[in-house]
């Protein structure tokens, strides 16, 4: 008894020692320790659902009632098809093939990296027998697939694995991606491999002539860097050394074509790209705006409590003609603990983040968990990544290490993101970040402003009183942040955390308030909700006198701006067709009008 409390102690002291930082600068953590494992369904991942039983070492012995192949038995791409076939003497509805990233280590060490059921395959339950063709992603590590068998209650056992399938090449360079950083004339571009070795970005005016190069920055993140299970625990797979580097000295509007690799390891192919272009009230942009996305198997083979509606958006995102910029507000992956997850994300969204910068915040579900900085503390949702797997996929030109917000121009409209899993109350260090910032727009040179966030300020939902709740965070961040959108004069702000579609009237104190007489300005901000990318719709919407349009239809925002007409429409990801547009104008002297309006004695007054 001494000795199991004591191993316990020691758990819990290795786990507050091992609370490491997203660098080399220190994350304060309070002296309480969160418990180590989530409560029940609080990690929102359908690989949490699995719990297998090992009576014994699967990969040495066997007990014969069945058998399981696969074929090809090496992946050369990412993703891949594979066919899966199988024998069963006693099949049963919930039997599952299950992909174990193993490379050396035993299958009692890790977790599966994605599951599909047996029972898709029409002969399984009839004739014990059955094959499935199975999309699996390169993790950089040799895999085999085994046959779960079920024993109720969730519960399965190892009846049969695989031979192994080799990675034919796990220093590929995967997961390209390109973000803007805070400098003019620049773009970092992000991407994968099994190992460090000395990784740079080439790039040129002309396909295969690149007459510049820029080495990487490398990091990886460890167990030990974590917070909690399943994160760093069997969730975990190694996530590869994650590079990054910048391509500078850009022309605005120009093309180039890149190459990011090593000369031992091997380059990707080649891409090409058009360089952001300058800001100012003469230019356009194009957009494309999603929020609560995650990611799915690809068919025919898939998991059922994935996020098939996910593969919707990103394959017509994709679609999307000219695109100057993709922004992802909040809960990205829906890893959530799952390392693997990571990876199918990044294959998923495919060429278009290769091409467009694509600007991310977090969400609760890549970064809450109890007493490790984020201001709820009541939160399991990042399945115990605590924001460290985010921040080292996707670097954002932040402040520092969990400080996930920021600001970038482009065209004719200032973004500034904020995160709502962090302290964004007057006197915070977010919220003076807000302020300075929103305080040095030249509204001149970008006459729009957008707020983004992933969780929104104005919801028509049943109210409900929950520490976090998504009403009670809506409340606050109006008593909170509504006075800073006023003060200077935003006009919209964008949000996701719901998974529904919301636009309102321009608000202010949950009142509508109008536009301009003269220029047809909104007179405070129009908020939209679109947590609708991929993830489940929810229910519980209700009318309100500051909504306009409110629905659970799954969907992206698409966007188009020039100095004086911003342009939105809700697209259905399923067919393209529209769900809903509104356009907000601001011609010339609209911010005088704007002004006139509220220091004419109306009902409403302004003051942070």
């Amino acid at each position: 008894m001494a000795k199991t409390a004591a191993a316990v102690l020691c758990a819990l002291l290795c786990q507050l020692i091992h609370a490491l930082p997203l660098d080399s600068t220190p994350r304060v953590v309070p002296e309480r320790i969160p418990p180590n494992t989530p409560p029940e369904n609080d990690v929102d991942n359908p690989l949490s659902d699995i719990n297998v039983v090992f009576q014994q070492n699967p990969v040495v012995e066997s007990n014969h009632e069945a058998v399981i192949e696969v074929s090809p038995k090496v992946l050369t791409g990412s993703p891949q098809l594979f066919d899966v076939s199988w024998t069963m003497r006693e099949p049963h509805e919930d039997d599952l093939l299950a992909v174990y990233v193993t490379g050396e280590r035993d299958l009692m060490e890790v977790h599966p990296v994605q599951y599909t059921k047996a029972s898709q395959s029409a002969t399984h339950l009839t004739a014990g027998t059955g094959s499935l063709k199975m999309s699996i992603v390169n993790h950089r590590a040799d895999f085999r697939i085994a046959y779960l068998a079920s024993i109720g209650d969730r519960s399965h056992y190892v009846a049969a694995v695989s031979d192994v399938v080799r990675v034919q090449n796990p220093e590929q360079p995967l997961r390209i991606h390109v973000a803007l950083t805070d400098k003019k004339g620049e773009m970092s571009v992000q991407w994968s491999t099994k190992s460090r070795g000395n990784p740079v970005v080439r790039w040129g005016v002309r396909s295969g002539e690149y007459e510049h190069q820029a080495p990487a920055e490398s990091v990886t993140y460890t167990r030990e860097e974590l917070c909690g299970h399943p994160a760093k625990g069997r969730g975990y797979i190694n996530p590869g050394m994650l590079h990054k580097a910048a391509m500078t000295d850009l022309e605005p509007g120009r093309t180039y074509y890149y190459i990011v690799g090593d000369e031992v390891f091997g380059f990707s192919d080649e891409i090409s790209f058009k360089a952001p272009g300058e800001a100012g009230p003469e230019k356009s942009l194009k957009m494309a705006m999603v929020a609560d996305m995650g990611q799915s198997m690809e068919p025919p083979a898939s998991d059922p409590h994935d996020c098939p509606n996910s593969l919707l958006t990103s394959s017509r995102i994709n679609q999307e003609k000219e695109l100057d910029l993709i922004l992802h507000i909040g809960d990205v992956s829906y890893a959530q603990g799952y390392a693997g997850d990571w990876d199918r994300f990044f294959d998923q969204w495919g060429e278009a983040v290769t091409k467009v910068p694509y600007m991310t915040s977090p969400g609760n579900h890549e970064r809450d968990w109890p007493y490790t900085g984020d201001r709820y503390d009541n939160s399991y949702n990042s399945g115990g990544e605590c924001g460290v797997a985010y921040e080292r996929h996707l670097k954002m030109p932040q402040p520092g290490p969990d400080k996930p917000w920021y600001s970038f121009e482009m065209g004719p409209v200032h973004f500034l993101t904020f995160s709502g899993e962090h302290d964004f109350l007057p006197g915070s260090e977010q919220y003076q970040f807000m302020d300075e910032d929103l305080s040095a727009v030249d509204r001149s040179a970008t006459p729009w402003v957008v707020v983004a966030g992933h969780r929104p300020m104005y919801l028509s939902i049943t109210p409900y009183h929950r520490r976090g709740g998504y009403y009670t965070v809506s409340i606050e961040l109006q008593q909170h942040m509504e006075p800073l959108l006023m003060k200077h004069k935003v006009d919209m702000m964008w949000g996701g955390h719901h998974h529904s579609y919301h636009r309102t009237c321009p608000v202010y104190k949950q009142k509508c308030v109008g536009v301009t007489e003269n220029s047809g300005t909104a007179l405070a901000p129009v908020h939209f909700v679109f947590g609708t990318a991929g993830r489940h719709l929810y229910g519980g919407l209700v009318e309100s006198p500051f909504e306009k349009v409110g629905f659970s239809k799954f969907g992206y925002m698409r966007a188009e701006a020039t100095g004086s007409t911003f342009k939105l429409e809700m697209v259905d990801n399923t067919d393209g067709s529209l769900m809903d547009s509104h356009t907000l104008v601001k011609p010339p002297g609209w911010e005088s009008d704007w002004e006139d309006f509220w220091t004419s004695g109306q009902e409403h007054t302004i003051s942070v």
